[in-house]
């Protein structure tokens, strides 16, 4: 297995299995993934990351937003294929990311995860993240793009 950046080639594979569960689901009225477009521009940006981990074809991905004037950087979304969890797959998303963002100056790592979310939590916690407060999720819709 190898982890890499995403790809403009990667971006309909990522979007495709974004769309297959419902982990990104943050409420009901907002897109359960990122369209396809964010994606793309995530991939162009610098305040963006996005890599892949790929066996016979892609089984994982990683998405990061980094604020360069905070030096800080948030998990937007870690998915992994069913099939493939417990495998060592997401650890390897999680170090590859690692190493990327000291790469670029980053000093702090956060992600956000539903309180149920019980393999996401151990698998950040495995990669030595401290667990934190619970908060609630609020957000509004600007565009269209993200409605439902």
């Amino acid at each position: 297995m190898t982890i890499r950046k995403a790809t403009q080639a990667d971006v309909d594979t990522i979007h495709e299995l974004g769309n297959s569960v419902g982990e990104f689901t943050v409420n009901a009225e907002t897109v359960n993934f990122w369209p396809k477009e964010v994606l793309a521009n995530v991939i162009q940006s610098d305040d963006g990351l996005m890599f892949v981990a790929e066996d016979t074809g892609v089984v994982g991905f990683v998405i990061i937003n980094y604020n360069h004037g905070f030096k800080k950087a948030l998990i937007e979304n870690i998915y992994v294929m069913p099939d493939k969890r417990g495998q060592g797959v997401g650890s390897k998303l999680l170090e590859h990311m690692f190493t990327s963002l000291v790469d670029i100056g980053c000093q702090y790592v956060t992600s956000l995860v539903p309180p149920d979310a019980q393999g996401a939590i151990e698998l950040y916690k495995r990669s030595g993240f401290s667990q934190g407060e619970q908060f609630v999720w609020l957000d509004r819709i600007l565009t269209v793009d993200f409605k439902r």
